[in-house]
């Protein structure tokens, strides 16, 4: 005679209520995986606590959230001006860009007068580092 948890399937009913739990759970994880479904939640929950305030905290978070507008707006104002800024000047970097491009692509070789650079002559250099070592040699004299 086989009873009822004998029988293939069957499981006992605490089983059962522990595999319902776990499905219920991940049910809960998927729906708060969705940023709309945790929002409106969070917002539902936002709602209810701003109606449990007294008046003049209301008041207050209302004065705090126009004067959060106000600095948004300041802020956008900020960023367009400087994305403008940005516009302008790759205007003037557009030329350089491409002279470069062509520099390094051996399509454009530079003339003599292109190509000179101060730290590149040697004999510049050292005569500078003399005139330094000179000038800190007079100040350690003066100072003793």
């Amino acid at each position: 005679m086989a009873t009822e948890h004998d029988q293939s399937g069957d499981c006992p009913d605490d089983l059962e209520s522990v595999e319902e739990e776990e499905t219920g759970q991940e049910i809960a994880n998927k729906i708060l995986e969705f940023p709309n479904v945790l929002a409106a939640i969070q917002s539902q929950r936002n709602a209810e606590m701003l109606a449990l305030l007294p008046p003049a905290v209301k008041r207050r978070i209302k004065a705090l959230k126009k004067l959060q507008l106000e600095a948004t707006h300041i802020e956008a104002k900020f960023y367009k001006e400087v994305h403008d800024l940005e516009c302008k000047y790759h205007k003037l970097y557009v030329p350089l860009y491409e002279k470069r491009n062509l520099v390094v692509s051996g399509q454009y070789e530079p003339t003599d007068d292109e190509s000179q650079w101060p730290s590149d002559d040697e004999e510049e250099l050292p005569a500078a580092l003399k005139e330094k070592i000179k000038l800190e040699e007079m100040k350690e004299k003066q100072r003793a």
